[in-house]
């Protein structure tokens, strides 16, 4: 396994070889998870090794992947899962065969629209018998298609100088990096390597070894991984870069004109790792260092917790540290997803629900338990808005969501919140009477202990759970413990959850009745008595909370509330995208004109979709579908495919209309 680094070897980038063919093969997924074509049923990856070209003048990545497998059964076919690759060779060997190194292979790719998806096939013309290692190399080119890659030119990045790339794989956009078997399922080791411009500097989610200058102007920096990880944490950056440490473990990376102040934000970054450590003991945190890598603004997402390599979008970079609590959330996963993995997509809310459990119990340990209660009380509020969307009947509305889709298109919140509601549930029949013992805290790190560097499902979950209660109460209490759980309505039936949790506090309740006092005022001179508790409250979530009940009461608002609120409040030119999630939609539904330009800049400033969906969906839900369009075509090359492609969805319901802004994107490209 031994990664070959020499120029030699990335020189091979350059080849072409015969063997390909484009097919509607007759697919099937793979038994152990349903969005992906892996055959990794009978062909089970190990390792691989990853070596990219990356050229910024072309906005092309080159790569040559080689993959060892274990072959659980007799085989003769390498199925691999790719999305947004050109594969030009492919070839194998068999250890122990005799084989003349690499055999040249033929090969056939198929795609699945529907899921937006497409898989290889490698024939092997040597069969692999049960027991042999299987090696397979395959030389392609990353094309336009790619869902992962985000190219971003000089003038969108904080520097102005140099252009940027990186990658985002949750779900099922590995793939769109190189072929692997792309299920959470499959945990691996890997090593990379990035050749790239020495202007720039490259980054993996794997331990960085060393760097060399193989070419005139080129810079090649090597990475290894010895911590087996899902795909989904294959992760890549290159940039202007610098690098700033906070305390003994923990770093932050960024770009050099930015990543003094993104330090400073992050200045209780080894606090958070610490507390969260100290809360999961025994079980340590095992992957040495912390990195957080403040992204550009077109991050799609809050965070991506890729070992070693933490990717965060620089909307939570706000003066007041009031959204450092999602580098606490990436730190929890860790523990849960990234050292105990869920093992398909249906069980995600193992990986989100424990995490944001183990997140909120580190907010209250930092920030006291009210806090983390008003962090619970806005996360219900999501659950019934994602139960009402889906239906109460839906299995979207379920932890068990049984789709077969692409995971990115049925997102929603109910994995983090209602899983984390399931865990407090959980917390408290096992805490119930206890004064000294947290047997709560005690079950998740024996879960995570018993299941380290492997992919689970809820069934061991629940398992679990039932080996623990009877190893740490007396059968009584144990029987009954185990009785309480009812785990097909906790797990499998949407809508609503069988025991309702109370996340009320003094502080959300006042602020909850500030909304209805500005309803019932509408908009008429006066203010509520109390409405300078808003500007006087540095808990954003509080905020949050006016502006959400609000939100909800549009029907009964008025433009001249809208006014109102603005003259007290300032939430159009509030720098906070917390506040703008919420206040633009609510002045789209009112058409309150004097937000629509610091609307239209706020989309085109953040690429996170937490903040710009809601925007569009306002515009599109109160027929203002061609301003969509408008504000959509003025930012699509600044927002990530995996944003873009959110946005489109939204806007363009019937399909000629979304292969038409599909054809326009590509001339767009074309003309870049």
């Amino acid at each position: 396994m031994n990664l070959l680094l020499s120029s030699a070897v990335i020189s091979l980038l350059a080849a072409l070889t015969l063997g390909y063919s484009s097919t509607n093969y007759p697919y099937r997924t793979a038994s152990k998870d349903d969005v992906s074509y892996a055959n990794m049923d009978v062909l089970q990856a190990n390792h691989f090794e990853l070596i990219v070209d990356v050229d910024f003048d072309k906005k092309v990545v080159k790569g040559v992947q080689t993959i060892f497998f274990d072959a659980l059964q007799d085989v003769s076919e390498i199925v691999l899962d790719i999305q947004g690759l050109t594969i030009q060779r492919c070839t194998y060997t068999i250890a122990g065969k005799g084989l003349p190194g690499q055999i040249e292979a033929n090969f056939d790719t198929f795609d699945d629209t529907a899921m937006g998806t497409s898989g290889l096939i490698i024939y092997m013309t040597d069969k692999a018998f049960k027991g042999d290692q299987v090696t397979a190399a395959i030389q392609y080119t990353i094309n336009q298609d790619s869902v992962s890659v985000n190219w971003l030119s000089p003038a969108q990045t904080a520097g102005k100088v140099y252009p940027y790339m990186y990658t985002k794989c949750t779900a099922i956009h590995c793939r769109s990096i190189a072929p692997l078997q792309d299920s959470p399922s499959i945990k691996i080791t890997y090593a990379g390597a990035i050749s790239c411009s020495d202007q720039l500097k490259a980054n993996m989610s794997a331990p960085f070894t060393t760097a060399e200058s193989n070419a005139p102007g080129k810079m090649t920096y090597h990475f290894q991984s010895f911590t087996l990880i899902p795909s989904y944490l294959l992760a890549m950056a290159v940039g202007d870069l610098a690098t700033r440490k906070i305390g003994a473990r923990t770093y932050v990376i960024s770009e050099p004109s930015v990543v003094d102040d993104y330090a400073q934000v992050f200045d209780q970054l080894e606090v958070i790792l610490n507390k969260t450590e100290s809360y999961m003991t025994p079980v340590p945190y095992v992957w040495g260092s912390y990195t957080v890598l403040v992204q550009p603004p077109s991050f799609p997402v809050g965070g991506m917790e890729n070992p070693l390599l933490t990717f965060v979008s620089p909307s939570i970079m706000q003066k007041d540290k009031s959204q450092v609590f999602v580098a606490a959330h990436e730190i929890a996963h860790s523990w849960s997803g990234n050292l105990v993995t869920q093992r398909d997509w249906h069980n995600l809310w193992l990986n989100e629900g424990l995490t944001v459990f183990i997140e909120r119990k580190v907010s209250g340990l930092l920030h006291g338990e009210p806090f983390a209660k008003i962090e619970n009380y806005l996360g219900n509020i999501t659950v019934w808005e994602d139960i009402n969307t889906f239906g109460q009947s839906s299995t979207q509305s379920s932890l068990y969501p049984l789709t077969g889709n692409n995971p990115d298109g049925v997102y929603s919140e109910l994995p983090y919140e209602k899983g984390n509601q399931f865990v407090d549930y959980l917390q408290i029949i096992l805490n119930e009477g206890q004064q000294e013992t947290d047997f709560l805290q005690k079950f998740l790190a024996f879960y995570i202990n018993k299941y380290k560097y492997q992919s689970v499902t809820y069934l061991e979950f629940r398992l679990t759970y039932n080996e623990f209660v009877k190893a740490n109460f007396d059968q009584a209490k144990a029987t009954d413990l185990i009785s309480k759980v009812d785990w097909n309505a906790w797990i499998i039936q949407g809508g609503k959850n069988p025991y309702q949790l109370d996340y009320t506090t003094p502080d959300a309740t006042t602020f909850q009745e500030l909304a209805d006092n500005y309803v019932r005022l509408d908009g008429y001179d006066q203010s509520p008595d109390n409405y300078m508790i808003y500007n006087q409250t540095d808990n954003l979530n509080l905020k949050v909370i006016l502006l959400q009940q609000l939100l909800v009461r549009t029907k009964y608002l008025s433009l001249q509330s809208m006014m109102k609120l603005d003259k007290d409040y300032g939430c159009t030119w509030d720098v906070n995208p917390e506040v703008g999630q919420r206040w633009f939609p609510l002045a789209i539904a009112l058409q309150y004109q004097d937000a629509y330009d610091d609307a239209f800049s706020y989309v085109s400033t953040w690429g996170r979709q937490k903040y710009i969906l809601p925007v569009y969906t306002a515009l599109v839900r109160n027929n203002q579908k061609s301003l969509a369009i408008k504000w959509y075509n003025a930012n699509v090359n600044f927002y990530h495919p995996i944003a873009a492609k959110s946005i489109r969805k939204i806007i363009f319901s019937g399909f000629e209309e979304f292969e038409h802004i599909k054809v326009a994107e590509t001339l767009l490209r074309s003309q870049k």
